[in-house]
């Protein structure tokens, strides 16, 4: 397959507890449609999986599941902050910033990832809408929309809940998260290390926006990431760094 037939984006794990290598937590990404497919029913009169619709929002959608089954218990009513995991596995949790909408509090989990692609790309992040998921009867991971191609920061598990105190439970292998990749062209995925120097390029393009002005667009961060060349340094750590290649 030649270079011009696909595009090319690249993902790492992030945890920042740096004395660890938590890679292992991270499952390689397969397509919404491939997701579905293990459930096909066989039949000449199913239309599902042929119509173009279904078929070209699925295929360049990416899941990534959970590989650690947890549980936790959080009681944030009357100006509490308890968060407490009740099984023996699971991630460390944080809530760093006071809740946006009335229903219940956001907590965000040690588990982030780093995406970049040959070239700007609109990558839109959400719950895993189409999958009956454990965890979103509590809440939801908080969606969001950048250019992967344009600017280099990482997207968190940050969950919004649905209710001040309660219960909150992951599933063993159940999909945890959709990357949806806005282009029409053939996707080759690759997986790379975070080294010392993307991890200081992506921690100052967020500081960037704490300088300039929180409120100023996204196309704004664009501009100044394009003007400073980061591109061509980004994609040049990566290369060095990479680990694993679709096929």
């Amino acid at each position: 397959m030649k270079n011009k037939e696909y595009l090319n984006i690249y993902w790492a794990p992030l945890s920042d507890q740096e004395n660890n290598d938590w890679s292992l937590m991270y499952s390689e990404p397969v397509t919404l449609f491939s997701y579905m497919s293990k459930n096909k029913i066989e039949s000449k009169a199913d239309k599902f999986f042929s119509c173009p619709a279904v078929k070209g929002l699925t295929q360049n959608t990416y899941i990534f599941t959970n590989t650690i089954e947890s549980e936790y218990l959080y009681d944030f009513s009357d100006g509490k902050k308890i968060i407490t995991p009740v099984s023996s596995k699971y991630l460390a949790y944080r809530n760093q910033r006071d809740a946006s909408i009335k229903n219940g509090p956001i907590i965000m989990f040690n588990m982030s990832y780093v995406f970049f692609s040959d070239e700007p790309l609109l990558a839109t992040f959400s719950s895993p809408y189409f999958s009956n998921c454990e965890y979103m009867k509590s809440g939801s991971f908080i969606p969001g929309e950048f250019d992967i191609g344009r600017w280099f920061r990482p997207y968190n598990c940050e969950m919004q809940l649905w209710s001040n105190s309660g219960s909150i439970k992951f599933n063993h292998d159940e999909p945890l998260l959709y990357v949806k990749f806005n282009t029409d062209k053939k996707i080759k995925m690759n997986r790379f290390d975070l080294n010392d120097k993307l991890k200081k390029i992506f921690t100052t393009n967020i500081s960037t926006q704490q300088w300039y002005d929180t409120k100023k667009s996204l196309s704004t961060y664009y501009y100044l990431f394009n003007r400073a060349k980061m591109r061509d340094v980004i994609l040049t750590e990566i290369k060095k760094n990479l680990v694993l290649e679709q096929l």
